[in-house]
């Protein structure tokens, strides 16, 4: 595992608290089984999250960000 940090506001903490003790675990294993809980949705119907479609997730089209960063950054 890498070891990274996270910044939550007070609201985000308290539901992470409250969902790592509803499901007996620490907050870092609550964490980790909620990014694989919503990663597993995100990924078997990508195009129908508004995040990936914002960034042009799974496309190969002029609406991709990630792509076309440079000529979308530099429009006057």
């Amino acid at each position: 595992m890498t070891r990274v940090q996270v910044y939550l506001d007070q609201t985000h903490l308290n539901i992470l608290d409250w969902l790592a003790v509803q499901a007996g675990v620490s907050r870092s294993q609550a964490l980790r089984q909620t990014i694989t809980t919503v990663g597993k949705k995100v990924t078997k119907k990508p195009k129908t999250n508004p995040l990936l479609q914002f960034i042009g997730a799974g496309r190969a089209t002029k609406n991709n960000v990630a792509e076309n960063i440079d000529e979308i950054y530099l429009r006057d």
